[in-house]
C-alpha cells in the first residue's frame, strides 16, 4: 500500500510539472497573431527590421483615373515612336523590374499614373519613355523634385539608377532635363494634394526615346537588361540609404529604413 501511495504522489508531481511548463510556454508564446503594440516592436527588434519597400509607378498608365486636383494632365497619355506605345513599354520594364525585386525580398507596389496620397515608401521610381520630333534626339536622363525634403536622398537614388543603367545600356546621358521632371506632378507637393509623401526618396526617369531607331530597339527588345539594370541601381541605393540616415543630413525619410 505505501509502494502505490508513493505511486500516487510522484504521478502527482509529475502531473503538476507538466502543467506549470504549459503555463510558462502559454505565458511565453503569443496567443494570436494580434500581438499588442509592445510585443509586436519586440518581435521586431528580435527578428530584424522590416522588409523594405520600392514603388514603381508606371507611366501614364491609366491616367484617365487622375484625381480632380490632376484632371487637367488626364490628357497626357504618354508618347509613342516606331508603332510602340509609351505605356506599353513603361508597363513591360516596371513588371520585370518588380519580379526581380520581390525575389530579393523587397515589397514592391506597382502603381498606376494616380499615386496613393502620402505614400510612403524607401523609395520611389516613375518609369517613362521619351519621343521627340527630332529623330536623332537620343539617351537617357534622370530627375528629381527641384523642391525636395530629402535631397541627399533622392540624389543618391537618381546617382545609384544613372550608373546601373549607363553601363548597362551604353546609352548616352540627355541633358534636356526639363521642368515637367523637375516638377512631376506625382511628388509636386507644391501644385497638388495627391501626392506621395515628402518623405518618400522618389526620382523619375526617362529610359530613352522611342522616336530614335536606336534606343527604340533597346527599349522593344531589351526590356530584360533594363530591368536588370533598374534592380541594381535601386538596391544600391536601398543599401546605402542607412548610412545617408546615420549620417546627420536632415533629410530623414519614414519608410522601412527611416522609421522615428
Amino acid at each position: 500500500m505505501q509502494r502505490n501511495g508513493e505511486h500516487r504522489r510522484g504521478i502527482t508531481r509529475r502531473k503538476a510539472l507538466t502543467l506549470g511548463l504549459a503555463l510558462l510556454l502559454a505565458a511565453a508564446v503569443p496567443k494570436s497573431a494580434t500581438a499588442t503594440p509592445a510585443r509586436a516592436a519586440l518581435l521586431d527588434e528580435s527578428w530584424g527590421p522590416p522588409p523594405q519597400r520600392v514603388g514603381l509607378q508606371v507611366g501614364h498608365l491609366r491616367i484617365d483615373e487622375l484625381p480632380d486636383d490632376q484632371a487637367r494632365l488626364r490628357g497626357q497619355t504618354g508618347g509613342g515612336g516606331g508603332g510602340v506605345r509609351e505605356v506599353d513599354v513603361n508597363l513591360a520594364v516596371v513588371e520585370r523590374t518588380a519580379a526581380l525585386l520581390a525575389a530579393r525580398g523587397v515589397i514592391v507596389d506597382i502603381l498606376p499614373a494616380a499615386v496613393p496620397r502620402g505614400y510612403v515608401a524607401d523609395a520611389f521610381v516613375t518609369v517613362h519613355c521619351d519621343a521627340s520630333s527630332d529623330a536623332g534626339a537620343r539617351g537617357f536622363k534622370l530627375a528629381r523634385y527641384r523642391a525636395s525634403a530629402l535631397p541627399a536622398h533622392d540624389d543618391a537614388l537618381l546617382a545609384a539608377l544613372r550608373a546601373r543603367y549607363a553601363t548597362a545600356t551604353g546609352l548616352p546621358w540627355d541633358e534636356n532635363i526639363t521642368r515637367a521632371m523637375s516638377g512631376y506632378y506625382a511628388y509636386n507637393q507644391r501644385l497638388y494634394q495627391s501626392v506621395i509623401s515628402p518623405r518618400t526618396p522618389a526620382v523619375i526617369i526617362e529610359l530613352g526615346y522611342l522616336t530614335n531607331p536606336g534606343d527604340r530597339a533597346l527599349l522593344v527588345g531589351g526590356g530584360g537588361l533594363i530591368a536588370a539594370a533598374l534592380t541594381l541601381g535601386i538596391l544600391d541605393f536601398l543599401a546605402l540609404a542607412p548610412s545617408l540616415r546615420e549620417a546627420g543630413r536632415g533629410d530623414r525619410p519614414v519608410g522601412a529604413l527611416g522609421r522615428s
